[in-house]
């Protein structure tokens, strides 16, 4: 009895390692024409389905500093993340002769109240308003399928004598924690420490699914 019991407890264990080493990486550098895909995120949205953003940089892995289109790329998965959306831009800024937006480093968080999604990032525009960051808000009243059009928050999530939206260097973050948030200028953002020292890793737990990501790639392991 002992050594069925064992048995089937080793069967068991077999299963749940195979579960959970399988991964799907949901944006490569290079597909759909563009170069860099970075800055990953990843929610679980109202009715249950996985949401997941990324930087599509389409010319290099630079910032916002650096010369390029960038837009907020999302995947969408009903089935535990066993398989995902086609990725779609959640907003494809302008970028042409008279007007060049970029926009980087998403964010998300879900209102439990509302069923919102509300998807948050950076925002540059080249043209006028160089060197100039900016912070926006998109919303998904549909679990992520589709999104507001962008909406400039720089000036209402400022404290009294930031110059949140002003020139580089001189703005601030917001860190979301649960339902709690906080804003807040990082030591990095104004060069005080070295690239080296930024933060590069994302990783989360959703419930049951473990998830992490790096600076270029979000892999998803369910089990």
């Amino acid at each position: 009895m002992k050594r069925q019991l064992l048995a089937v407890a080793l069967v068991a264990a077999s299963i749940n390692a195979l579960a959970v080493s399988e991964q799907t990486t949901l944006w490569k550098n290079g597909d759909g024409g563009i170069a860099v895909y970075r800055i990953p995120a990843i929610c679980t949205a109202p009715n249950g389905d996985l949401v997941a953003v990324c930087d599509a940089r389409s010319r290099n892995g630079g910032d916002l500093n650096i010369y390029q289109p960038i837009n907020i790329s999302c995947r969408r998965s009903s089935d535990n993340g066993a398989t995902w959306s086609d990725p779609v831009n959640t907003w494809t800024w302008r970028w042409d002769e008279e007007e060049q937006w970029s926009g980087s480093d998403p964010s998300l968080i879900v209102d439990e109240t509302t069923g919102t999604i509300f998807l948050f990032y950076n925002v540059w525009e080249w043209k006028h308003q160089k060197d100039i960051y900016q912070f926006f808000v998109q919303e998904s009243k549909d679990n992520g399928a589709t999104w507001s059009k962008p909406r400039d928050i720089s000036k209402d999530i400022a404290f009294e004598g930031w110059n949140f939206g002003g020139m580089r260097g001189q703005g601030g973050f917001i860190f979301i924690i649960r339902s709690c948030a906080w804003a807040v200028r990082p030591r990095w953002l104004s060069s005080a420490l070295p690239t080296t020292a930024r933060p590069g890793v994302i990783s989360a737990t959703l419930s049951s699914r473990a998830t992490s990501a790096s600076s270029s790639s979000l892999t998803t392991a369910r089990g």
